[in-house]
């Protein structure tokens, strides 16, 4: 299971520090951004996205009421994958869905870029069971997506087998609360990819790693 670092935060300098510790341990690291309105608080600078300096490959989880509109601000080459989430569809009545989601997927490949659909803990797993065939992963959120440190929900564990059911060679990853206490559970889960935050960042990153492995 690869250990991928998650960065939340507000100020530009700090997300650019946090991706040059990170350079030492990992290939990959997760920025987050938030818009303040499909989550509570606004987070990870959208418009600097493209000024960026990374030696590691980016992916970007939106956590944004209409992530169709910030595609433009995501053009930055170190960019590998962008996820946006299901949930963020759910104002569009239930017979479009499917296009809106289907057309973001295609807008997102056209970039060159793989795309991953978020779900948050509430919602269930088969509500994305039809795009698993045009997408590269599924991420399970184990806390509500916008805050660090939050309890990790234990049940959204379960929802792995079930979409590796629905494709077996499916890419599923976890974020949210992962730490020291749970990550047994999540590799037992074959989860292919754990995103970490406060834990890998509260302490030395090192140390941190460690206690991961």
């Amino acid at each position: 299971m690869e250990i991928i670092p998650a960065i939340l935060e507000t100020e530009f300098s700090e997300i650019q520090n946090k991706i040059e510790k990170s350079k030492k341990h990992f290939k990959t690291i997760q920025i987050d951004l938030g818009d303040g309105k499909f989550v509570e608080s606004e987070f990870g600078q959208l418009k600097k996205i493209k000024d960026i300096k990374s030696e590691i490959d980016l992916e970007i989880h939106l956590m944004t009421e209409e992530p169709w509109k910030d595609l433009e601000y995501l053009r930055n080459g170190k960019i590998k994958k962008i996820t946006f989430h299901y949930e963020s569809f759910l104002s569009i009545p239930k017979k479009t869905r499917p296009f809106a989601i289907n057309n973001l997927i295609k807008q997102v490949k056209e970039l060159g870029l793989k795309v991953g659909i978020a779900i948050n803990p509430e919602t269930r797993p088969g509500a994305i069971a039809d795009y698993l065939e045009r997408i590269d992963e599924a991420l399970l959120l184990s806390v509500e997506p916008g805050q660090q440190g939050q309890k990790f929900v234990e049940d959204v564990i379960l929802k792995a087998s079930f979409l590796k059911n629905f494709k077996e060679d499916l890419i599923v990853g976890i974020d949210g609360g992962v730490s020291d206490e749970n990550i047994k559970k999540i590799a037992e889960a074959k989860i292919d990819k754990a995103y970490v935050g406060s834990f890998l960042w509260k302490d030395d990153l090192e140390s941190a790693l460690k206690k991961l492995s």
